[in-house]
Parts: structure tokens; sequence; C-alpha cells
């Protein structure tokens, strides 16, 4: 019997635990979602890891995370974000940008947490 709610016991810690870190990174997303509406790149290169592949319109890099920051901050410049809709995400995370100009982008980007941090691996814009 002991062993019994010993096993429950554990189940329902590793439930609560699973749990507190899946919301963890729905936390970070939310942000960063709310970030890409205010067109805030400083705030978005915050979760940038050391190395970004960054992608906007079709060209792809692999570059260091200020320049990263760079190049999102004048494509939201040029490009004034009015909303986010968020499509999919936990690690994968897609959605439709809307320009205040009415144009609309597909935006996705990536997460990956490394020793509790998550970090943005990948954003394309397109």
């Amino acid at each position: 019997m002991k062993r019994i709610i010993y096993i429950l016991v554990v189940g329902l810690l590793l439930v609560f635990c699973s749990y507190s870190f899946i919301s963890g990174d729905d936390d970070v997303s939310r942000d960063i979602n709310q970030a890409i509406c205010l067109g805030q790149s400083d705030h978005i290169a915050g979760y940038f890891a050391p190395e970004v592949v960054l992608g906007v319109q079709g060209e792809d890099h692999n570059c260091p995370k200020e320049q990263a920051e760079l190049a999102l901050k004048e494509f939201f410049r040029r490009n004034t974000p009015s909303q986010f809709l968020c499509t999919t995400g936990s690690c994968y995370i897609s959605g439709k940008l809307v320009t205040s100009a009415g144009k609309s982008y597909k935006l996705d980007y990536t997460l990956k947490t490394v020793d509790n941090k998550t970090f943005i691996t990948n954003i394309h814009i397109y």
C-alpha cells in the first residue's frame, strides 16, 4: 500500500513539474508575441541565443544576436506592426504579422530552453 501511495505522489509531482516547465515557455512566448506586436526589437533580442538564424523576406542569415537585433529593428522601422495573430505555439510559434499599412507577413520563431533559460534560435519573416 505504501508503495502505491509513493508511486502516486511521485507521479503527481512529475506531472506538476512538467506543467510548470510548459507554462514557463508559454509565458515567454506570450511576452515575445506582445513585443512583436509592439515592434520592440530590443525586447525580442533579449531572448535571442548568441547565434540566431534570421530570415527576412527570403534572405536567411546565421548572425550574432546584435546583428539580428539591428535587422529586426530596421524591419519594424519600415513595417510598423499593428497586431500579431499567433496561430500555433509552444516551442515553434507561427503567426500573421499585420502592419499599420495593412500589409501582412508570416512570422515564425523557434524557442529552445538551455539551463532553464529560453532563447529564440530562429526567427523568419516572409
